[in-house]
């Protein structure tokens, strides 16, 4: 799917964007709340601070996707392919990891605060990771 018909879709109302093909893309700043992304090939694309609050992210494919500052508020990551992807600076509060590959992503700077991890323990509050504790974070799931 190209990125404008997406768009077009999405602000006509359309939320549904099951197991789309949509890697090598750029889709930056842009509100997508509550979209349904579930088992789509994103691969490669760029979603720099778009907006997937309380987005339906479940088993999608993120492998080397940019979501430097993207708002994953709520998002459900269930078995998503998070592996090499960039979410330094990413707001992943209350997003639900569980079984999500995080193997080899950038997490400097991303607020887990209240997230549910790959292995299901709790994030506490206030846990925004330095670079160093964001290696350990990603070495414990590898």
């Amino acid at each position: 799917m190209k990125t404008k018909d997406l768009l077009q879709k999405y602000a006509r109302g359309r939320r549904n964007f099951q197991s789309i093909e949509f890697s090598n893309r750029c889709l930056s700043w842009r509100n997508l709340r509550a979209i349904d992304l579930s088992h789509a090939d994103c691969q490669l694309s760029i979603f720099g601070g778009v907006d997937f609050t309380a987005a339906y992210l479940i088993e999608t494919n993120f492998s080397r996707a940019d979501l430097t500052a993207a708002d994953l508020y709520y998002a459900n990551l269930c078995g998503a392919d998070l592996s090499v992807a960039d979410l330094r600076g990413a707001s992943l509060v209350c997003a639900n990891l569980s079984g999500a590959n995080l193997r080899c992503a950038s997490l400097t700077g991303a607020d887990l605060s209240g997230a549910i991890m790959p292995d299901g323990r709790v994030m506490p509050v206030g846990t925004i990771l330095r670079h160093r504790q964001a290696i350990e974070l990603v070495a414990h799931f590898n």
